[in-house]
C-alpha cells in the first residue's frame, strides 16, 4: 500500500491523522451559507423597495449591487470547495497530493473573487452618494476619485493574486513552510489598502449629514444609517492583525481558515451595510401604519394615502412625475416651486425636506422630481382632477 504523504510536518508529540483529523470546516461552511441567505434577502429587499414599492427605476448602484452579490455566491462557492481540499484542517492532515493538486487552486481562487465581488459592493455605494446628494463640482470630482481609487486598487490586487499564486503554486516545494501566502505580505497589503477604501468612503457623507439643519437626534441616526460599515471595516482590522500575527505559521490551512472566515463576515457585512440606506420603503411597508393609511389602485397595489402628519412622517417619499417650472404653474399655483429640486427618494422625509432646503439655498432647483409630502396645503388647484393622482408635490413651511 503507497504511502500518504502530509503536506506539512506536525509538531513534537502530534501524530498525523488522514482518517478522522480535526476540522472546522462546517463553521465556514455554516457562517457562508447563513450569511449569504441573510444578504440575498437584503439585495432582494433592497430591490423590492427601488421597484414595487416606489417608482420602478433601478439605478446604478442598483445594479451594481446586484453583481456584487454574484461574485459573492462565486466567491461563497470557492470557499466551501476549498473546505474539502483541507482549509480549516491542520496541515499535517491533508496529504501532499490533495494539498498541491486542489488546495493550492482552490484558495487562490478564493482569494481573488473576494476583491472582485468587493469591488462592486464599492461601486454601489458610490453610485448611492451620487443619486442621493445633489453635489457640487468638487464633491463630485473626490466620488470620481475614490471611482478611480477602488477600480485600480481592487483590479490591481485579483491580478496580483492570480499572477504571484500561480507562480508560487507552479514551483512549489515542501521545504517552503506556507503556499504564496506564507509572508502574509500580500494578504497584508490587500488588507491595508481596503480599509483605507473604506474609510475614505465611509467619511464622504459625514460632513453633508451634519451640515443639515435638523437635530442631534436626527444628525445621528443619519449617521448611523450611513457608517453601517463600520461593522466591516473593524472585521477587517481585525483580520489585517491576524495576518500579521500568524507570519511564518507552518500550519497553513488553519491559519488560512481563520483568515478567510473573517474575509467572509467582513465582505457580507459590507454587502448588507450598503444596502442599509435604501431600505428605508420596505421597513415602511413592514410598519402596521402603512396598511392602516392606505388603499389599492386601480393596478392592485398598494399606494399610501395619509390621513395625519404623523402617519406620514414616517413614510419615506415615493416619486413620480418629473415637471418643469412651466408645466406646474399651469396646474396650479405652488408656494416656491423652484425650492422643490430633490434627487432623493430613499431617504425619510425629515431627511428629504431638509435636503431640498440646502439645496435650494444654493439655487440648484430648476427641474425638479415633485414629492407628496403631508405639508402641502389643501388646494383644488393642488389635488384631484387638475393635478391628478399621480403629481406629487413638495412645499416649504
Amino acid at each position: 500500500m503507497e504511502q500518504v504523504i502530509s503536506a506539512g510536518a506536525p509538531p513534537a508529540g502530534v501524530v498525523t491523522n488522514f482518517v478522522d483529523p480535526v476540522n472546522y470546516s462546517s463553521n465556514l461552511v455554516t457562517c457562508n451559507v447563513v450569511l449569504l441567505v441573510v444578504s440575498s434577502l437584503v439585495v432582494a429587499a433592497r430591490i423590492i423597495s427601488r421597484t414595487v414599492l416606489t417608482d420602478w427605476r433601478l439605478g446604478w448602484d442598483d445594479h451594481a449591487m446586484v453583481l456584487a452579490l454574484i461574485g459573492t455566491v462565486i466567491f461563497s462557492a470557492f470557499v466551501i470547495k476549498t473546505t474539502h481540499y483541507g482549509l480549516g484542517t491542520h496541515i499535517w492532515d491533508v496529504p501532499l497530493a490533495t494539498y498541491k493538486s486542489h488546495y493550492l487552486w482552490w484558495i487562490m481562487a478564493s482569494f481573488a473573487a473576494c476583491p472582485a465581488s468587493y469591488y462592486f459592493v464599492k461601486l454601489s455605494i458610490l453610485f448611492f452618494y451620487l443619486r442621493v446628494f445633489n453635489l457640487q463640482a468638487k464633491l463630485r470630482y473626490i466620488i470620481y476619485a475614490l471611482f478611480t481609487y477602488c477600480t485600480i486598487y481592487y483590479w490591481v490586487a485579483f491580478f496580483s493574486v492570480i499572477g504571484l499564486c500561480n507562480v508560487k503554486n507552479k514551483t512549489w516545494d515542501i521545504t517552503v513552510s506556507m503556499n504564496c501566502f506564507a509572508n502574509g505580505k500580500l494578504v497584508s497589503a490587500i488588507g491595508g489598502l481596503d480599509l483605507v477604501a473604506d474609510v475614505l468612503i465611509l467619511a464622504f457623507p459625514v460632513p453633508l449629514v451634519i451640515q443639515l439643519q435638523i437635530s442631534w437626534t436626527q444628525r445621528v441616526y443619519l449617521l448611523s444609517v450611513f457608517l453601517c460599515g463600520i461593522s466591516a471595516s473593524v472585521v477587517c482590522a481585525i483580520r489585517i492583525a491576524f495576518v500579521i500575527q500568524a507570519r511564518g505559521s507552518t500550519d497553513a490551512t488553519m491559519a488560512q481558515y481563520h483568515v478567510v472566515i473573517l474575509f467572509c463576515i467582513e465582505h457580507y457585512l459590507a454587502l448588507i451595510a450598503a444596502c442599509m440606506p435604501t431600505l428605508g420603503p420596505f421597513f415602511n411597508w413592514l410598519r402596521p401604519s402603512y396598511w392602516k393609511h392606505s388603499h389599492r389602485n386601480a393596478l392592485g397595489f398598494r399606494s399610501n394615502t395619509y390621513d395625519d402628519a404623523e402617519a406620514f412622517q414616517h413614510t419615506w417619499p415615493r416619486p413620480h412625475t418629473i415637471m418643469s417650472l412651466d408645466d406646474i404653474s399651469k396646474r396650479g399655483s405652488i408656494e416656491d416651486p423652484d425650492k422643490a429640486a430633490l434627487k432623493n427618494m430613499d431617504l425619510p422625509y425629515w431627511l428629504a425636506s431638509q435636503l431640498c432646503r440646502e439645496q435650494s439655498a444654493r439655487n440648484l432647483g430648476n427641474v425638479t422630481r415633485l414629492y407628496n409630502f403631508e405639508e402641502r396645503e389643501e388646494s383644488p388647484n393642488l389635488a384631484g382632477e387638475e393635478v391628478g393622482e399621480d403629481v406629487l408635490v413638495l412645499q416649504r413651511d
